[in-house]
């Protein structure tokens, strides 16, 4: 059918962006599956790069709940990006993420820590603050959520954990992170 055929048309041109192209359509359409087999094309043509591997995690990420082993692999490929390109925001904002829901906030907060000392970002810094109120250190939480409204004073994400922060008592609201954020724009 006609998605063969653009598939075809893809995998010939050996171009990232027409893979990202073709993931991006593909997790639109819900089509999971295919997602993944374009991201995987992908890394195979280009293994070295960083973002090849942002696509696969995206990809895997999105897969339904049912399929939890598939996505669970989605931190394996943002570590892997990570490894590849330690200054990817992407990758360690999304495993900060996915170590938090896995109730390893420590792990998540090592590896945005780490990202911190050579590049601050606002969503680099909620991402700390996330692990630190998952921790129950919200203190810690409260100043990175500033920090991150100090570096872009729009930042809904950070504007929400603060907001939780001031509106909770903590010993009964377990933190729940927003869903895993993709910036299609950093592949």
């Amino acid at each position: 059918g006609m998605i063969g055929e653009i598939w075809e048309a893809v995998v010939s041109t050996q171009s990232t962006g027409a893979h990202k192209g073709m993931v991006i359509g593909l997790l639109k359409v819900e089509r999971y599956k295919e997602a993944v087999i374009a991201a995987k094309e992908s890394v195979k043509q280009c293994p070295g790069q960083a973002r090849t591997f942002l696509l696969i995690a995206h990809a895997t990420s999105r897969y339904p709940e049912e399929n939890g082993k598939l996505r669970e692999r989605a931190k394996d490929f943002y570590l892997k990006a990570l490894s590849l390109d330690p200054s990817c925001e992407e990758a360690v904002c999304n495993v900060c993420n996915i170590f938090i829901r896995e109730g390893k906030a420590k792990e998540g907060l090592e590896h945005v820590k780490t990202f911190l000392e050579h590049t601050s970002t606002s969503r680099a810094h909620t991402s700390a603050a996330e692990c630190y109120l998952s921790l129950r250190q919200h203190e810690k939480a409260h100043q990175h959520f500033s920090i991150a409204l100090e570096l872009n004073m729009n930042y809904t994400r950070a504007m929400s954990g603060l907001q939780f922060l001031e509106q909770n008592d903590y010993s009964e609201n377990e933190f729940v992170p927003a869903s895993l954020q993709t910036n299609w724009s950093s592949i």
